[in-house]
């Protein structure tokens, strides 16, 4: 019999995934469009501990969309399509999800049954309680951006990868803020951080920073 994960456990990490509003009281918005700060999209890494040693062998002949090639790496993949997730998992029981923030709760219990219907782990409610590893948000300011001139203006926080990537680096190391962002010249930016709010901070201080710097 399959067993779901149970709110308790699951519901220790909803507080750092939902309810994430915009401050649109704040002089912020002033500057920039209010329906600007709704459109950051965070992808959630989550680290999943199934307490039960596996043999990942014997998963990926049992499990479908599996991929494990241990010359090359040590983890099992598995993919699903709907919700579009990527998990992780490790001969020692640990397991990493990464899906959209919406989907990322329903794909790491997905994952779990499957690997409790085919016997790998004996109840789901033995798992510990996931964490989130990583957050990486992705925003679009909707204009271009002077990358050098920010660059200089803000060194030494930033780092322009002007020949690989295109973009330059830019670290905000405030108090609640601490959060790294990759700027585009196009006005996209991936923010990286542990949680989500972190990401949202750090987008309504760098979006207004970056206004100057409108092409």
């Amino acid at each position: 019999l399959m067993m779901d994960l149970s709110d308790e456990v699951l519901g220790k990490i909803e507080s750092h995934l939902i309810d994430i509003s915009p401050d649109t009281d704040s002089e912020n918005s002033a500057v920039i469009p209010d329906h600007q700060f709704n459109n950051l999209t965070h992808y959630i890494r989550l680290k999943v501990e199934l307490d039960a040693k596996l043999d990942l062998k014997s998963v990926a002949f049992a499990v479908r969309n599996a991929e494990y090639e241990p010359k090359l790496y040590s983890g099992l993949k598995l993919r699903m399509s709907k919700p579009w997730s990527v998990a992780v998992i490790y001969p020692n029981g640990s397991m990493m999800v990464g899906a959209y923030q919406k989907d990322v709760l329903r794909s790491a219990k997905m994952y779990v049954r499957i690997l409790e219907k085919f016997g790998f782990i004996k109840d789901s409610l033995s798992v510990r309680p996931p964490t989130i590893c990583l957050t990486k948000s992705y925003y679009d300011l909707g204009f271009n951006v002077r990358l050098a001139k920010f660059a200089r203006d803000f060194a030494p926080d930033t780092s322009y990868h002007c020949e690989s990537n295109g973009g330059v680096s830019f670290r905000l190391n405030e108090e609640g803020v601490r959060s790294s962002a990759m700027i585009f010249k196009n006005g996209k930016i991936v923010f990286t951080a542990l949680c989500p709010r972190r990401n949202e901070t750090a987008k309504k201080k760098l979006a207004v920073m970056l206004v100057p710097y409108k092409k």
